[in-house]
């Protein structure tokens, strides 16, 4: 049996820990990552904004963590700007309540 076997493979942006396994180096402790749990909330964004411009300059120097920054911010508009269309409506109705296979056919062939 695989290790992954019967698993499904989830997203980046969605796991907990990406940040903190992906660059060790940066996070030799493994906490305080990106979906750590805090005191006062910090979106995305601003969370990455705080991480490139501290004064601890590590995380600005290190290419790869800045172009994961960057797909991160990008991948998270593109989901936030899905979920907002999605709750349009569509043809005068509710998008969210008549979602189905026949709806989807219906806006390819347009």
């Amino acid at each position: 049996m695989a290790p992954g076997e019967n698993r499904h493979p989830i997203s980046f942006v969605m796991d907990d820990k990406f940040e903190e396994m992906a660059f060790p180096h940066l996070f030799p402790e493994g906490k305080f990552g990106w979906k750590h749990n805090r005191e006062i909330p910090l979106t995305t964004k601003k969370y990455l904004q705080k991480r490139i411009l501290d004064a601890d300059a590590r995380f600005a120097k290190d290419v790869e963590y800045l172009f994961m920054a960057q797909t991160i911010t990008e991948t998270k508009q593109v989901m936030d700007s899905m979920q907002v269309a999605l709750r349009k409506c569509y043809r005068g109705t509710d998008i969210a309540s008549t979602l189905n296979a026949s709806v989807l056919g219906e806006t390819e062939s347009m």
